[in-house]
Parts: C-alpha cells; structure tokens; sequence
C-alpha cells in the first residue's frame, strides 16, 4: 500500500510540475483532486486491513506505519498542489 501511495505522488508530482504557471491553477487542482481519490482509498484499504489485523489479534505495526505514510503523502499533495 505505501508503494502505491508513493506511485501515485510520483505521478502527480509530474503532472504538477508540468503546470507550474498561474494559467495551469485549474490544471493543478484536478491534478490533485484526482491523486487525493486515489490516495483516500488506499487510506480505506489500509483501515480495513487494520480492523483484520485486529480482529485476528495480529500485529498492526506494519499497517500503522502505511497509514503514517499515507497520510504524509496525502499532505504533500495538498501542499503542492498550492500556487
């Protein structure tokens, strides 16, 4: 899951950079819009893999750190998709 969120901040990060200029604020907004999607289902898909864990009294530490991960991912994108 944290190289799926990775991947999808490297592409993003691309394409953001490919529409740096105030004419490409629009641009960069869906950009965004479109990898935080991506980014908030993995975060679902890491929260069902931690309730599994759980119930199977298996350890979390793992998924924890996903989840650490993917929420700094998340950050970036916001951060970088501000003019």
């Amino acid at each position: 899951m944290k190289d799926r969120a990775a991947e999808v901040w490297d592409t993003a990060r691309g394409k953001l950079r490919d529409h740096l200029g105030e004419d490409g604020a629009a641009t960069r907004a869906q950009i965004a819009l479109e990898a935080l999607s991506k980014i908030k289902k993995i975060g679902r898909d890491l929260d069902a893999l931690m309730t599994q864990a759980q119930e199977q009294g298996r350890p979390t530490r793992r998924v924890e750190q996903a989840q650490a991960a993917v929420s700094l991912v998340r950050a970036e994108i916001i951060e970088s998709s501000e003019p």
